[in-house]
Order: structure tokens, then C-alpha cells, then sequence
């Protein structure tokens, strides 16, 4: 699965509902192949976890081993970035499935407060999962295996993705 496409789906499922980013006030997009650095660390870490994670990645193991270790992590250093990702797999996927849940008890309501406030919840939830969880990795890996990992992110992560800021 491509890192394009991981983008796409995940963010259509825990972003802005698009009706909602069409009408807002103050937002524009902003595309990672012109200024990779003004995409936020926070999408940026969800698609290098769902890439590198067993089950949503289509890559072997290995490739995924040596995109990490080519870009200066030792091979535990990468492996414990593999099961952090995994590890931010589940959660996502936890948090995905709540959504179809509500969406799937309320269709009538599909716009009411009250899903858009559950949907909320869910959203906070997931950011904040992932904060911990890349908070972790960081602690784990130290502050140089860090750096490295933050520079892998900003030149081939963040060059692939377009968010809406001022959400």
C-alpha cells in the first residue's frame, strides 16, 4: 500500500469531514511536495506508523527494516519503531471501528451534534494515542535515533502528503 494512499484513507477517516473543511473559515491546503515542513508532525507519524505497520503495509518486513536502518537507525533501533508502529495499528484500527459503529447505528442522524461530537471524541482520542505513542518511541530510541527518525519523517513522509491547516 502505498504511503499516497495510506494518506488519503486515513485522512478522510480522522480528519474534518471534507463538507466540514469546504465551509470553514481560515483553512487552506497545504501540500507536502512544496513545503514538507509545514506539515504537522502529527499526520506525518500516523502514516509512517500505518506504513510500517504489520497489516496495513504491503511491503516485506524487511524493506521496511531497511528504509529505517538506510536512513542511520541500527536494526533494534528499527525494529522497535516497526513495533511501536504496530502497536499504533491497533489502537488506530480500535478507534477506526468505533467510527463505523456510530456511523452505522445513526445514519439518519448523520450530521447531528451529537455524531459530530462523538466523532470528536474519537478524534481527540486518536491524536492523543498517537502523541503517547510516538512520546514512547522517542523515549526508547533516544534523543540522536530520534533525530535521525524526525529527519527520515520530514524528507520522505512529509513530502508526500496534503492536509487542510487551521483545523
Amino acid at each position: 500500500m502505498s504511503i499516497r494512499f495510506i494518506a488519503l484513507f486515513v485522512l478522510a477517516a480522522l480528519s474534518t469531514p471534507t463538507w466540514a473543511q469546504a465551509t470553514s473559515i481560515g483553512q487552506q491546503m497545504i501540500d507536502g511536495s512544496r513545503t514538507p515542513l509545514l506539515i504537522p508532525d502529527r499526520e506525518a507519524y500516523m502514516m509512517l506508523f500505518l506504513d510500517l505497520a504489520d497489516g496495513s503495509s504491503t511491503r516485506p518486513l524487511s524493506d521496511r527494516l531497511s528504509d529505517l536502518t538506510n536512513a542511520g537507525l541500527t536494526p533494534a533501533e528499527a525494529a522497535a519503531a516497526i513495533a511501536t508502529a504496530n502497536r499504533y495499528k491497533t489502537a488506530y484500527d480500535s478507534v477506526i471501528l468505533k467510527m463505523k459503529q456510530i456511523k452505522a447505528a445513526a445514519p439518519a442522524e448523520r450530521f447531528s451534534p451529537q455524531l459530530l461530537a462523538q466523532f470528536d471524541a474519537l478524534f481527540a482520542q486518536g491524536w492523543g494515542t498517537l502523541a503517547g505513542i510516538k512520546l514512547s518511541l522517542e523515549n526508547t530510541l533516544g534523543a540522536n535515533a530520534a533525530g535521525l527518525l524526525q529527519s527520515y519523517v520530514n524528507t520522505n513522509i512529509k513530502p508526500h502528503l496534503s492536509v487542510v491547516s487551521g483545523k
